[in-house]
């Protein structure tokens, strides 16, 4: 039980067929506050707390029915009422009690949204040895400097100050031998908090991050875009995206494949990536060969594409990042159009800015296609 729950002011409720009622479910978690106002809390709308009860046992539900609470919440009954029947859902009353499948003693915010994106991404939630509360952390290299110290600063406030003080929450670090990449790298470490602990149980499984839908669900756009800033790409040459998710597994794709489709609507595909003598989390090994098999999450259509900046472009947080977001055209209408788009979305940078990115992108890539494609080998949009 969790300590934040006392008293009888939480409230669970769910559309349920009866036959399953005395099986273990998942409620929709709601709490009510003085003013009966509704907030999130780790995605969802909280507002009141109820107990399932089979609907054959009205006896003393003490007025807290599911009326009486929508009312209570000053909610429309039709929000709630409308799509149930009345032979697959139940009745409640109030209790004190609730699972410890719900998290619910961290409202999530800004920051916690970070977090969860940065976690499928290039940050990690861990609990410290001879530590009882997790830490979050992440590293970016140097020429990402600006979104690294973006990230940091909102995060600052809430997991790095202690006591009112400002304390050294990030360093510079020398990549040492073997590692890939030769510039330096700027990593950030947060205090150890209880908050942060809430989310590491929510997301890790024996120590390690486990992608489960429990907390996919709790991703938001910015989620997405802090995702995509950390491991996303727009592929060289063509009109397709790609999530390097080399240390997740095929079945945690899987998960990511689904969940992408079933919430955002966007279409991926997971695909194998190979390379020689990789480290990972995941690899799953080719006994007939000593390379590694990695997976990646792929967004083949342009149209699928489009949705997904379109997504997260408002999200974007600074220039350096901008270049993720630039979709190449040779068509100047279509270019004019997608800067166009880009301008609307990125009100915090000028349009000049954002043409300046778009024209340094084609520089680069024109460059590349001199040695080993022609221009026309772009691939060209479908009107």
């Amino acid at each position: 039980m969790h300590s934040a729950v006392s008293g009888n002011v939480w409230c669970t409720r769910a559309v349920v067929p009866t036959v399953r009622k005395l099986r273990s479910l998942r409620p929709f978690v709601l709490q009510a506050n003085p003013e009966g106002r509704r907030h999130s809390c780790f995605g969802h709308v909280l507002m009141l707390h109820w107990v399932w009860r089979p609907r054959r046992d009205y006896g003393d539900t003490q007025g807290n029915s599911l009326c009486f609470c929508l009312i209570k919440a000053k909610m429309p009954q039709n929000c709630i009422m409308k799509p149930l029947k009345q032979n697959t859902f139940l009745l409640y009353r109030c209790i004190s009690s609730l699972s410890a499948e719900t998290p619910s003693g961290l409202a999530l915010s800004s920051p916690e949204h970070i977090i969860l994106g940065s976690l499928l991404g290039d940050g990690s939630l861990r609990i410290n040895k001879n530590y009882k509360n997790a830490r979050f952390s992440f590293r970016h290299a140097s020429k990402q400097k600006e979104y690294f110290f973006w990230k940091r600063d909102q995060l600052k406030a809430k997991y790095s100050a202690k006591s009112g003080l400002d304390c050294k929450d990030w360093w510079e670090q020398t990549p040492s031998k073997g590692e890939f990449g030769k510039h330096p790298k700027f990593r950030y470490q947060s205090r150890a908090c209880p908050e942060l602990t809430m989310l590491h149980a929510y997301t890790h499984k024996n120590g390690l991050l486990k992608i489960r839908r429990k907390w996919l669900n709790m991703l938001t756009a910015q989620s997405l875009a802090i995702w995509w800033c950390d491991d996303g790409s727009l592929v060289k040459n063509t009109q397709q995206g790609v999530f390097c998710t080399d240390s997740f597994s095929l079945k945690d794709l899987e998960v990511l494949d689904r969940y992408m489709k079933k919430v955002w609507g966007i279409s991926t595909k997971v695909r194998p990536h190979r390379i020689s003598n990789a480290p990972s989390a995941a690899p799953e090994k080719d006994p007939k060969s000593s390379s590694v098999t990695q997976y990646r999450l792929w967004i083949d259509s342009r149209q699928d594409l489009e949705k997904f900046l379109r997504l997260i472009l408002p999200h974007i947080p600074v220039l350096s990042m901008v270049y993720k977001t630039t979709l190449l055209f040779n068509d100047p209408e279509l270019q004019q159009r997608w800067i166009s788009e880009m301008a609307s979305s990125l009100s915090q940078f000028s349009k000049q800015e954002i043409e300046n990115v778009v024209a340094e992108r084609k520089a680069t890539l024109k460059n590349f296609r001199s040695q080993t494609k022609t221009e026309n080998d772009i691939v060209q949009p479908k009107i």
